[in-house]
């Protein structure tokens, strides 16, 4: 098993638009992932497993902040460290670029998201009613202090 984390490309999309279809009721489309991904390429990452996208991460700085925008992992590679190393490569690019700090929004049922967010420092600050929607529920925001 070889896991590489590395700069997203438009080669990627379509694995990553089958992942959005599969983990998410309110998917990115193509469209929506290109543009993510050209806005600022720098910020979006992939994970290989076995030379397959396996993950990926959109983050998004601007000034000093960071926003983790989306993650996903395959669920046939959960917990095999793909999400941790995601994180980690997002948490290495703030501190090269002059980041204070990321925020993010979880669905507050999430707990295996919420887990692993805590694992990596993130803080629950507070919560947006109603954010999420298919079904509706309520984000947790959470922030980490780079």
């Amino acid at each position: 098993m070889n896991i590489t984390i590395r700069i997203m490309n438009s080669e990627d999309i379509a694995a990553v638009a089958e992942l959005e279809r599969e983990l998410f009721s309110d998917a990115w489309n193509e469209r929506s992932l290109e543009n993510t991904l050209f806005y600022r390429q720098e910020t979006s990452f992939a994970a290989e497993l076995d030379g397959q996208v396996a993950g990926y991460l959109f983050f998004m700085a601007a000034a000093d902040e960071g926003e983790l925008l989306r993650i996903g992992v395959s669920p046939a590679c959960r917990r095999l460290g793909i999400g941790q190393a995601l994180i980690e490569q997002m948490n290495d690019y703030a501190r090269d670029n002059g980041i204070g700090s990321i925020w993010l929004e979880v669905r507050e049922s999430n707990e295996a998201a919420r887990r692993l967010y805590e694992k990596s420092g993130f803080v629950i600050q507070g919560y947006r009613k109603r954010y999420y929607h298919n079904p509706d529920e309520d984000a947790a925001i959470m922030c980490k202090m780079i």
